[in-house]
This record gives C-alpha cells, structure tokens and sequence, in this order.
C-alpha cells in the first residue's frame, strides 16, 4: 500500500487509513510500527483509525483470527494512548484514532470531544457516541422551548450502543413525559458478533420493530441507509422496513440533533434521512 499511498500524496490528494485490527495479528508490536511508518506521511495522511476485526458468523473457520476481547481492547488503547502523546508534541495531533468499540469492550469512559480533535473519521465509528452525547446536550434546550410534537416513539438500534440510548432515554422520559422505547436489534443477517447498528439488514430491523414496537412510530438512525442507493445492507428499502414491520411511519434520522428535531418539531432535517409511512 505504501507506494500507492505515495503516488497519492504526490499528486496533492490528502488521505485517511483505517487499521482493522486482528489479534495476534497486527496488534502489539506490529501496531506500534504501523502508527510509527503511517505518521511519516503526515500532514498528507491526515488521520488513521483503529477498529476492531468484525468476525461473520458466515465466516469459514479459521484459526488465526479471534475476537476483541475486553483485555485485548484495553491494551490496544494503552498502546494508542502512548503514542498519541508522541504525535501530539511532534505532530500537533493524536494522528491515530480507536474506534469506540474498543472503549466499551474494555469497559473505560468515552472520551471528552477535545480528544477527537474534529471528529474526521466519525462514519468509522470514531467518536460517534461523543459527538452524540454533544449534540444531545445541545438539542435538549431547544426542545424545553415548548412541547413535543411526537409524545411516543421507538428508537431502533444495535447492540453495541443500545445502554447509551437508553439513557438519553431515560431523561427525555423523565424531563417531558415521553414514552420512548429502545429498540435492540440483534444481526442475524451476518452474526450477533456484529453489534454496530450500520451494518443491520432490513429483515432484522423489522422483524425486531414488529416484535417489541407494534404502533409506535419508529426512528432508525440513517448509518442503516446507504447515502449512494438509499438501501440498507441487505437491499431493503426502509419503505420496505415499515411495510414488514407494520407500523404506521417509519423515520430515518442523522444522529442526536435529527432524532430530537423529531421529536419536537414532528420532522426531520432533509439533510439526514426522511419519514417512510406505511400505507
């Protein structure tokens, strides 16, 4: 890849890497080279993210690759810390970013929004739940302006960030009156190891909506939905969802900010998704 990367840089193209980090593979020493031989190419190479191996249960079996334990997650951020205070003296940045997996696999606190400078590699999951958090706070006073229009929704989700939803939840319920419902949705569709709600199929969202969300209207975030063809991973349409999960109206929502402009305005921004009713 380097060669590639220099031709790249040389033409004035500026870059980001993505390390998927495999256990026993490319962790420990082999890592702490990786971030070392990537920052040379700084400024050009803007950022890398580090993010743990997702294994299919699709997969054949093979030995070499294991999963990210809680102990091996928290190790790889020990590593990373260690060279981020590096590049922060030489470089003026982190340079390398983990993902937010690694922080609620080895059971630590998500880092404050300074830690991820300008949140470049967001839709690599990497500060995503700060930046949630964020526009959280910051949309709340908006919505204790007035009423809320929607006073019942379900929020449909994956696994690995349903405790933190949850919470926002929890205090919408408690500061409105709101009967929200968080939906957790398992993937089937490539293996229950897989717990980013990115990479959930349609068949999998409507049959946990028809399940646990029967009359709600429905919000899922727009990281389900392709920008490029409006699907989600399994060609599903999310006019398709609403039709099997039979509810009334489904809406796509872009994160903290479009989930509350939901629910105190009835809408969401066109920049983030939009409302698939079921007729």
């Amino acid at each position: 890849l380097i060669p590639t990367m220099e031709t790249l840089l040389a033409g004035g193209i500026e870059l980001y890497g993505q390390v998927v980090l495999c256990p026993g593979l490319n962790d420990g020493p082999v890592l702490e080279e990786t971030m070392e031989v990537l920052s040379r190419y700084h400024p050009g190479l803007k950022a890398i993210a580090v993010v743990p191996l997702g294994l299919s249960a699709h997969r054949e079996p093979d030995p070499l690759l294991r999963e990210v334990t809680p102990e091996i997650a928290g190790g790889v951020l020990d590593t990373i810390g260690r060279f981020q205070e590096n590049f922060l003296a030489s470089h003026g940045t982190r340079f390398a970013f983990p993902g937010d997996e690694f922080f609620l696999r080895a059971g630590r606190e998500i880092p404050g929004a300074d830690y991820y400078e300008e949140f470049d590699q967001i839709e690599d999951g990497i500060g995503m739940i700060r930046n949630f958090a964020e526009q959280f706070d910051r949309g709340c006073g908006a919505l204790s302006a007035g009423p809320p229009v929607l006073q019942r929704l379900a929020l449909v989700t994956g696994r690995l960030l349903s405790d933190d939803l949850e919470r926002f939840a929890a205090l919408l319920r408690d500061r409105h009156r709101l009967d929200l419902r968080v939906v957790r949705v398992a993937n089937d569709y490539l293996g229950r190891s897989i717990t980013v709600a990115g990479l959930l199929a349609g068949r999998d969202v409507s049959a946990a909506i028809r399940k646990e969300a029967a009359g709600y209207p429905v919000a899922i975030p727009s990281e389900m939905v392709s920008r490029a063809n409006g699907l989600l991973i399994d060609n599903y349409t999310p006019e398709r969802v609403a039709e099997e999960a039979g509810v009334e109206e489904l809406h796509v929502v872009d994160g903290a900010e479009g989930l509350l402009r939901l629910i105190g305005e009835g809408r969401c921004d066109e920049a983030g998704g939009g409302t698939y009713p079921h007729v």
